[in-house]
């Protein structure tokens, strides 16, 4: 047993990784270099109360707090002016780990009693940041001095860098089989964030003078968010909160940008050229999102609310870049290539409910919300040069961009096999002929409309019956047997004198997805030559496909849940509001010139594909409902896709 006047029990995880990795090369006729970083952060962070028989005057306070930050540095660069360099860099970055505050089997003679409020936390706010690349630069040179210099030959570069990026975990607040006695809130919250940025660059130069010149450029960041945030109230828990109500909420935000950037460069002054810059971005989000009372009863004096909060956010970037030149009068061929790829994805599941349970609200309102916010930046692009010059000359461009992004989610507010009442007060006016009035109900006296009382003041009925048919306008307000006078009472007044018994149950679902795609390319051949040829090839393409797919939206009442209010509100609502922007393009542009034949051709397209399918539900089964005033069962939907 603890008696206390007040009692804290926190957890805290503080770690952070600052990593730099780098590597140099120079000079050689082979350079390789690798700059290589591997960083992880793993741990639980627990707060726990077990089996344990608690009283306070004051406030119990139980959290569990973590915070994992990595910042990752990785470089690799290197030059050689003799034959060819490569150079990498790879960058491998984990957060992984659970927190939890719980509170369990602390019941019967092992409850829990404070004289002030009893509050559940358990928080994660983890970072990744990582930034890196691998850059190269090869040359080489045949001596043209007629004094048996270098021989010259095959320049190659080729640049790239890697970046994996990984946070997965699930936070969570649990009251298990216990009983919870509060003179003020009882508050379960779980709240995670998780932030990720990687930027990840590959570049590549080659030149020679004398025969082929080779550069390949390349750049892949692959970044995943995987947690789950819950709150929970299970397995016959009882729970008694005073005037600050009860509250259950799961808040989950995650968040990632990332940039794949890779350019490609070569130059042959007296041979042929290929150069190609590749990129490649992946994100994706997946989050389960809870906030729920199953099996259990609660009371509470003052509002309550179950909430159940998602964010996702995405910005992934993949460019590439390439450009070369040939020159030979003995032939020179360009080949030149750049394309990029990125592929979003967000996928959410949300929930906030009671199920199997009692619940009384008293002068309150009773929230249960779930809401889900996704939304994805995807942008790609790739543009490739080329450019042949010289007697019997060719160049070939080609520059393509891929972009995808994908929302999905179950989203659903409901009251399952649970029977609640949320009880308040009804301001009613006495020039009513005939009302039906429950004890505790106020009424605004008006000119003409009573039997005795002030006019514009208000009164509260006070007999202890069932609800009751008055005629009001003959009623003896002045009258202590039946009524108390409280006077004339402002808009904040009247509020906290006549406090409402509503029932809201809220699904709101939004999502929004703008994507970018565009791929570009130009070719240039020529010739002084008479007897000649030349020829520019040039292809450039551009395609997205944008999808918000499965996605449901749920608000409900089923299964033989009974409920009930007194006055105020009766909302279910299901809402969405989904949205596609696209655009994508391919430009293509050749040019050929020669004394002698030459031919140039091109081509360009892009591509634009959106599909939304959503399943949008409110609706009670098999459920009664029992209400002194509206009930309202909606549903509100808005899309929109467009593209160019």
């Amino acid at each position: 047993t603890i008696v206390a006047g007040t009692l804290s029990l926190d957890a805290a995880n503080s770690s952070h990784i600052t990593a730099v990795s780098g590597a140099i090369t120079a000079g050689g006729n082979l350079g390789i270099g690798a700059a290589i970083s591997i960083n992880s952060l793993r741990g639980d962070t627990k707060a726990l109360i077990e089996a344990s028989r608690i009283q306070t005057t004051g406030d119990i306070n139980l959290e569990a707090d973590k915070t994992m930050d990595i910042t990752a540095y990785t470089v690799a660069a290197g030059a050689t002016f003799d034959g060819g360099a490569i150079e990498a860099s790879i960058s491998l970055n984990d957060i992984e780990g659970d927190v939890s505050a719980s509170l369990i089997d602390s019941n019967g003679s092992f409850a829990i009693t404070s004289g002030g409020s009893v509050k559940l936390k358990a928080k994660d706010n983890s970072n990744v940041s990582a930034y890196g690349g691998g850059a190269s630069g090869a040359s080489r040179k045949k001596d043209t001095t007629g004094n048996g210099g270098a021989t010259g030959g095959t320049a190659g570069a080729l640049g790239f860098g890697i970046s994996i990026n990984t946070h997965s975990g699930t936070v969570s607040t649990r009251i298990v089989r216990s009983e919870i006695i509060a003179t003020s809130a009882i508050e379960a919250k779980a709240e995670q964030s998780a932030n990720m940025e990687s930027i990840t660059i590959g570049f590549a130069a080659g030149y020679s003078n004398s025969d082929w010149a080779l550069s390949g450029a390349g750049a892949v960041t692959v970044n995943s968010v995987n947690n789950n945030t819950y709150s929970e109230v299970l397995e016959n828990s009882i729970l008694r909160a005073g005037g600050s109500g009860l509250i259950i909420e799961a808040n989950n935000s995650s968040d990632i940008f990332a940039v794949s950037g890779a350019a490609a460069l070569a130059a042959g002054s007296d041979g042929s050229s290929v150069q190609l810059g590749m990129s490649y971005a992946r994100n994706e989000i997946t989050n389960k999102t809870k906030a729920l009372i199953k099996g259990s009863t609660t009371t509470s004096v003052g509002s309550s609310s179950l909430k159940g909060h998602s964010t996702g956010t995405i910005e992934g970037w993949a460019l590439g870049f390439a450009a070369g030149r040939a020159k030979s009068e003995n032939g020179a061929l360009n080949l030149t290539a750049a394309g990029s790829i990125v592929s979003n994805i967000v996928d959410s599941t949300n929930e906030a409910s009671i199920s199997d349970s009692l619940g009384t609200i008293n002068n309150g309102t009773l929230t249960v919300s779930g809401k889900d916010n996704s939304t994805i930046y995807g942008i790609g692009g790739a543009a490739s040069l080329g450019a042949s010059s010289g007697s019997n000359s060719g160049s070939i461009t080609v520059g393509g961009s891929f972009v995808e992004n994908t929302i999905r989610g179950d989203l659903s507010s409901f009251i399952l096999d649970s029977t609640i009442v949320a009880d308040g007060n009804v301001v009613h006016q006495s020039d009513s002929d005939a009302n039906l009035i429950s004890t505790g109900d106020l009424v605004k006296v008006v000119e003409d409309a009573h039997e005795g009382g002030v006019v514009g003041s208000y009164y509260r009925f006070l007999l202890e019956n069932p609800t009751t048919e008055l005629n009001l306008s003959t009623e003896d307000y002045s009258d202590p047997s039946r009524w108390t006078a409280l006077g004339t009472l402002d808009e904040d007044a009247l509020a906290a004198a006549a406090p409402t018994g509503s029932i809201r149950i809220d699904s709101n679902g939004t999502g929004r997805i703008d994507a970018l795609a565009f791929g570009g390319s130009l070719a240039n051949a020529g010739s002084d030559s008479s007897s000649g040829t030349t020829a520019a090839i040039s292809g450039a393409g551009a395609i997205t496909q944008n999808t918000i797919e499965n996605f449901s939206v749920s608000a409900y009442v089923d299964s033989n849940a009974s409920l009930s209010r007194s006055s105020g509100v009766f909302d279910i609502k299901a809402s969405s509001d989904f949205d596609i922007d696209a655009d994508s393009g391919g430009v293509a542009l050749s040019r050929a010139s020669s004394s002698g034949s030459g031919g140039a051709g091109s081509s360009g397209f892009s591509v634009s594909k959106n599909d939304l399918d959503i399943d949008l539900r409110s609706y009670t089964d098999a459920s009664p409902l029992t209400a002194r005033g509206s009930i309202n069962i909606c549903l509100l939907y808005t899309s929109d896709a467009a593209d160019e």
